[in-house]
């Protein structure tokens, strides 16, 4: 119990049902596979988001059903219609329903071999996003100098660790932790999620927005200039072009901006340079001139099982990527 009595750990008795529309050719299986970074959980056959919406967690059970995506709804006290119009808002968005950018992708592959072997082994590709501004900045700060694989594990211990916890059924899952809920904290205690130098980095992030948070809304971010939607995530510590690129696609929902880091530079100089290193100037220009309002998308999708559809293109033992936390591909 807290000092009002009310307990640290609600259980989730209370169900709610619902679906949201589902796009042609929407494919559940490569959501339920791929990029399930905490609190996105995949179990057995259905993926679980936990959503802070409420006064406490909320668990949404997602599966597939025809022509749309079931729901799950569960919470320690019922819902009101328009709040569960509201999740299943911020569930299409997270699972990117509404994105545009299969459709672009696919309009690209015709005159774009490494994009179309991309597709064969992506099919069904969509962004899964973060639901939050501040989960995205500690998912950027996370990725930076390491194997992706490892962003599993830390962005797990950050929520395991500093977020509010609801039982379902046997199990406790947490939701990822507000700002403030960080920025009070050590960086003894942050260092224990196994997330190295990046803690001091994470502390000041969660400083900063406790502060300012209020002037980093989505929706302008989503809408305005791309170089000013960079130059305001930059503000933040610890975000540089690189973080704020990520964030901009993984938690902001745009698909126009291609986030460089070693991993896309190299895709870039393999298979659209011959092998030839170049400045990164020159690579923004060419991802912007050729794939002008979906770059961001075509990183996005060169970056997911990379060493496989360049084996289908004869380049053998390429970089795995992380879009799979086992490190496969489906």
């Amino acid at each position: 119990m807290n000092e009002k009595g009310i307990p640290m750990t609600p259980t989730l008795t209370v169900t709610a049902t619902t679906s949201i529309p589902a796009p042609e050719g929407f494919d559940f299986g490569f959501a339920h596979a791929h990029y399930n970074i905490y609190p996105w959980i995949a179990t057995t056959d259905a993926l679980l988001r936990v959503v802070r919406h409420t006064e406490h967690p909320i668990i949404v059970q997602i599966a597939p059903i025809k022509a749309a995506v079931g729901l799950h709804v569960h919470s320690a006290r019922p819902l009101s219609q328009e709040e569960i119009g509201q999740i299943g808002g911020d569930i299409a968005w997270g699972l990117g329903l509404n994105d545009p950018s299969p459709t672009a992708l696919a309009g690209l592959a015709a005159d774009d071999p490494v994009i179309a072997a991309a597709l064969r082994v992506n099919h069904g590709i969509r962004p899964k996003r973060y639901l939050d501004l501040f989960e995205a900045i500690c998912g950027a700060i996370c990725a930076q100098n390491v194997d992706f694989r490892r962003l599993y594990q830390m962005m797990r211990a950050l929520a395991t660790t500093f977020g509010p916890g609801v039982r379902l059924g046997d199990t406790v899952h947490h939701a990822f932790p507000l700002p403030e809920e960080i920025a009070t904290r050590t960086d003894e205690k942050l260092r224990a999620c196994k997330v190295g130098y990046r803690s001091k980095v994470i502390l000041k992030s969660a400083s900063f927005l406790v502060e300012h948070g209020a002037r980093f809304h989505r929706d302008h971010l989503s809408s305005c200039d791309a170089q000013e939607a960079m130059e305001r995530l930059c503000e933040i510590p610890g975000i540089g072009p690189y973080s704020a690129g990520i964030i901009l696609g993984a938690g902001v929902g745009r698909s126009d901006i291609f986030h460089l880091d070693s991993f896309t530079r190299y895709i870039l100089h393999t298979f659209y340079f011959k092998g030839r290193k170049v400045n990164d100037e020159r690579l923004r220009k060419f991802a912007a001139k050729r794939w002008p309002g979906c770059a961001g998308a075509v990183a996005h999708l060169l970056t997911t099982n990379t060493h496989v559809w360049a084996s289908d293109l004869g380049y053998t033992g390429f970089r795995r990527s992380g879009a799979r936390q086992d490190g496969g591909a489906k």
